[in-house]
């Protein structure tokens, strides 16, 4: 199996990757710091996932912004009353976010990285150049080299920004080729 994820699915698909041992042969990480990489610390000022529910909707979108940059949402973040759309994407970003099922904070990853958190797997982390200073730097995503009992690389794509990496054509030929080069390194027809 070869698992590429993005974002908030990062997690999971590492989770998964741990699951499937040496049935995985690699694992891409794409935007996401690693597991304990103190997301919610960075973004919100908060060391556990659960107290995101005592934040304002106001300072929630403002750092969410700030963290991801996303220009649909920029254009009408200063309504007032905040508009139903971004009350609706504030609902899921607190579900994602703040779940007790879902670590995202540095007093939350104990309970999810302290028994060997590596996989079996190599990693190619994929970051995007455009990454705002509380979001998914590459230097945030080096933290992937301490999850894997084999290799990492962190390669950056030029010229993208969070929410647009998932969607850039290139991410996906790159992702692509890498996997058929992993396959054909593992002996895997094709």
């Amino acid at each position: 199996y070869f698992l590429a994820a993005h974002s908030h699915g990062c997690v999971p698909a590492w989770g998964l990757a741990r699951r499937l041992a040496y049935r995985c042969l690699k694992l891409y990480p794409i935007g996401r710091r690693p597991p304990n990489g103190a997301l919610v610390d960075d973004v919100w000022d908060i060391d556990r996932s659960t107290k995101l529910a005592d934040l304002d909707n106001d300072f929630v979108l403002q750092r969410m912004l700030e963290a991801w940059p996303n220009p649909d949402l920029q254009q009408v973040q200063d309504t007032n009353p905040m508009c139903d759309p971004i009350l609706k994407i504030l609902k899921v970003v607190r579900r994602q976010y703040s779940s007790h099922v879902y670590p995202a904070g540095s007093q939350d990853a104990p309970g999810i990285c302290s028994v060997d958190p590596q996989v079996e797997a190599p990693i190619l982390a994929i970051a995007a150049e455009f990454e705002a200073p509380r979001g998914e730097t590459p230097e945030k995503m080096k933290g992937w080299e301490a999850f894997t009992k084999r290799s990492c690389e962190v390669v950056t794509l030029d010229g993208l920004a969070h929410m647009e990496i998932i969607k850039s054509s290139r991410l996906h030929e790159f992702v692509i080729n890498n996997m058929l080069k992993a396959a054909q390194l593992a002996g895997l027809e094709l």
